[in-house]
């Protein structure tokens, strides 16, 4: 009976990494767009070129993104995006910072990049557009 219950929700696995996910994008990402300067200097800071234009690549990448994955829509693309942007964010500008994300450090980036990288390995699961459209 237990083997028949996991066979059921399988396919719904990762509808909550995938919710998680693409509400904590959106969440992000509405931030940097309404308050960009922080962003900006954080960039700056690490030496990552082109701050100021790459904020808003970052912005796009985050409320695009976000909105994708919530949706289940194209999900491993925007999932492989997001990987590199998530690896990007981790190691370049969290790591310098330590463990602990109330420090600043790579904790919360890092568990992102493993959630978009489960969605990029896994797809998007039933309950999404992508497998409606018979693409997942």
């Amino acid at each position: 009976m237990l083997d028949k219950l996991r066979q059921a929700v399988r396919p719904y696995a990762l509808l909550p990494v995938r919710f998680g996910l693409g509400l904590a994008l959106l969440v992000d990402g509405w931030a940097h767009a309404t308050g960009p300067a922080a962003l900006t200097r954080t960039l700056s800071r690490v030496d990552l070129p082109l701050a100021e234009p790459l904020t808003w690549v970052v912005v796009g990448i985050e409320l695009l993104g976000g909105l994708l994955i919530l949706l289940g829509f194209q999900a491993r693309s925007a999932a492989g995006v997001l990987v590199v942007w998530l690896s990007v964010d981790c190691f370049f500008i969290h790591l310098r910072n330590g463990w602990f994300a109330d420090q600043g450090g790579f904790q919360v980036p890092l568990l992102l990049l493993m959630c978009a990288l489960a969605l990029l390995l896994g797809g998007p699961g039933r309950a999404s557009v992508d497998s409606i459209r018979g693409a997942a």
